[in-house]
């Protein structure tokens, strides 16, 4: 009996305890695959939120790209249509519009480039007549559309024989190009630099001939054309030969089609050429900027084709020689030859006597001195005789002072006379011979070459030799504390040399004393 009983409760019991773990099994299971599916709804559920506000973004996107390409079409649309409008009003005159795909194909693919200038480069090409002409690309254009055609439609109009004319042009979107005559001698500047034994050398005749060509050429801009215009960027680069040597100015009007490249000269908003660029174009101090302004680009020009001034020239292309040839004035009064021709005539050498007279009238410091081109041409035909030399446009100043885009107006300032029109007007005024031997010092310690610079001995020499010239009531001390110091800077009233105890007589500057410094009391 205990037997069966104790049999049956173990069955009764392991059975009940085998129920137990299925179900617990049961329960964990359905709960992971619960869970499991919970997550995947969950998950869904976000994804699909996220689906609707991607798609809510790019069709927003999508509304605005879409938006800006419809704009930038009307724009062109409109721009091209007001290009058109604008060649009508020009009516038979307007010069003929080539798309981008012809004028690669009028040059080839871009294959022959012949020159590279400040707007863009210069290929060769040819027109479906046969004629061979010369295509500028704009690399960087400024202003739209209807601004550019105006322009070039402008240019167009100009008419002379000292000027290129313009054939054409190109405007499509971004893609700019001025198409023009081919002059097949290039530019002035390879016959200047040219030896006397080169075929590319210019004999006196051929000289005077371009000179009067590019100077009627101006005239014509100036005052021939239907609006004047004023070139601002003349220089043998600009100047093209022909196939008999007959003179045309190119480039001009570009400087308001073009940017100019991030220079000190451009930054500075001067448009121009070191070395040709009038005096006012720097400081508005010696006259407003005008027609004169290529007046005296045109002087700088003719003295470079005479000889007389030689911008590649290493020792001179950094120094006041190169915007004020004193030699010059030397030469004519001594009655010396100019340039390097051995073997000419009396009348040659009238010719070139001419141009330098002519030229150094041009390069006059204040605008209103200078000729106009009308009465350019007018000397220049006439006789050597009835032609004065000019008075000097400078003063007379230490030769070889740096004159880079940096310092010119300085330098203009310097060797002009006007030397307090670049000092700060709060120091007061000093005496002229002061201030000029302290501002010719900072121009040499700017020299380009260091070789050149003076060494810092020097400069302190120099430096005491302008404080002894200073007035005594100028001269005062830095700090006020110091009143013992005081009594040393008052030079006694004996005839004894007085000592600086500021500045070392020794040239090594080891004797200098150190905490005070001597300074210059505004007046």
């Amino acid at each position: 009996m205990l037997i069966v009983f104790t049999h049956s409760t173990v069955i009764s019991t392991s059975s009940s305890s085998s129920l137990s773990e299925g179900a617990l099994a049961g329960i964990v299971l359905g709960a992971i695959a619960g869970a499991v599916a919970l997550s995947a709804v969950v998950s869904l559920l976000i994804l699909r939120g996220r689906m609707k506000n991607y798609q809510a973004v790019s069709k927003s996107r999508c509304r605005v790209i879409v938006h800006w390409i419809v704009r930038r079409r009307k724009d062109a649309k409109k721009d091209q249509l007001n290009a058109d409008d604008i060649m009508r009003n020009f009516g038979s005159a307007a010069p003929k519009r080539y798309t981008y795909s012809d004028v690669k194909r009028l040059t080839n693919s871009f294959k022959n480039k012949i020159g590279q200038g400040g707007y863009g480069a210069v290929y060769k090409g040819k027109l479906p007549d046969g004629r061979i002409v010369a295509v500028k690309v704009l690399s960087e254009s400024k202003g739209n559309g209807e601004d550019f055609v105006n322009e070039v439609a402008s240019i167009s109009q100009t008419s002379h024989v000292n000027v290129v004319a313009l054939l054409g042009f190109c405007y499509q979107k971004s893609k700019r190009a001025i198409i023009y005559e081919f002059l097949s001698n290039g530019s002035l500047d390879k016959f200047i630099d040219a030896k006397e034994s080169s075929a590319t050398h210019l004999d006196r005749k051929t000289m005077f001939k371009i000179a009067i060509g590019v100077a009627r050429g101006l005239a014509y801009l100036h005052r021939g054309c239907r609006t004047r215009i004023l070139h601002f960027d003349i220089k043998p680069q600009n100047i093209l030969l022909d196939e008999e040597m007959c003179p045309k100015i190119s480039d001009f009007g570009l400087a308001k089609l073009c940017k100019t490249k991030e220079s000190i000269v451009s930054m500075m908003g001067i448009r121009g050429t070191v070395g040709y660029i009038a005096p006012e174009v720097f400081s508005r101090n010696f006259g407003g900027v005008s027609h004169k302004s290529d007046v005296y680009s045109y002087g700088m020009l003719v003295l470079e084709m005479v000889g007389e001034r030689k911008i590649s020239n290493n020792g001179v292309s950094h120094s006041s020689e190169m915007y004020f040839p004193r030699g010059i004035y030397r030469k004519l009064e001594q009655g010396e030859r100019f340039g390097t021709f051995e073997d000419t005539t009396e009348e040659e050498e009238d010719m070139v006597k001419k141009m330098i007279i002519v030229s150094l009238w041009c390069i006059q410091t204040i605008p209103l001195d200078r000729p106009s081109m009308d009465r350019v041409i007018e000397m220049l035909e006439g006789t050597l005789q009835s032609l004065q030399v000019p008075p000097k446009p400078f003063l007379d100043s230490p030769a070889n002072l740096p004159l880079d885009s940096s310092n010119s107006s300085v330098n203009i300032s310097h060797q002009s006379g006007k030397i307090f029109s670049v000092i700060d007007g709060r120091m007061g005024s000093y005496p002229f011979e002061c201030v000029a031997k302290f501002v010719t010092l900072a121009l040499k310690c700017c020299q380009d070459e260091p070789d050149s610079r003076p060494s810092m001995a020097e400069v302190v020499r120099e430096l005491e030799n302008i404080w002894h010239m200073m007035p005594e009531s100028d001269i005062k001390m830095a700090d006020p504390l110091v009143s013992d110091v005081e009594k040393v800077m008052t030079p006694p009233s004996s005839s004894s040399t007085w000592k600086n105890p500021f500045v070392s007589s020794d040239a090594s500057g080891s004797n200098l004393d150190s905490g005070v410094n001597p300074t210059i009391m505004p007046r």
